[in-house]
């Protein structure tokens, strides 16, 4: 059984969610991809100027305000809180964008900033 799964998101078309439990803490996964020049919208920018185009299954994690996983170094996907199989996992997409991008959030999430941009 895979801990992760693909599924229809509440947030934006499809999204990665938890097959499992996880603690808080919990390695879920390394994000795959090679490092680009070129990034397209599922690439990363875990540090000023270095892109990782993600494939799947992180490629498919979508952004909130309330984000539930996060990023270790360049690739090491922890868990940031408990979550319960069935939760969609989602990062904080500010956390890891250092250029002048910047779009709508849709997560309704009551602490949502309204913006995604670099923090």
């Amino acid at each position: 059984m895979s801990e992760l799964i693909l599924a229809t998101s509440s947030i934006n078309g499809i999204g990665l969610f938890a097959n499992r439990n996880f603690k808080e803490g919990y390695v879920i996964g390394i994000i795959g991809g090679p490092f680009t020049d070129d990034p397209t919208e599922y690439a990363i920018e875990p540090r000023p100027g270095l892109y990782i185009e993600t494939s799947p299954p992180f490629k498919f994690a979508n952004h909130s305000c309330a984000a539930n996983i996060e990023i270790l170094g360049l690739r090491v996907v922890v868990s940031c809180c408990p979550i319960k199989s069935g939760d969609e996992l989602f990062f904080d997409y500010g956390t890891f964008i250092f250029d002048n991008w910047s779009m709508q959030c849709r997560c309704g999430q009551p602490a949502c900033r309204g913006i995604i941009n670099a923090r």
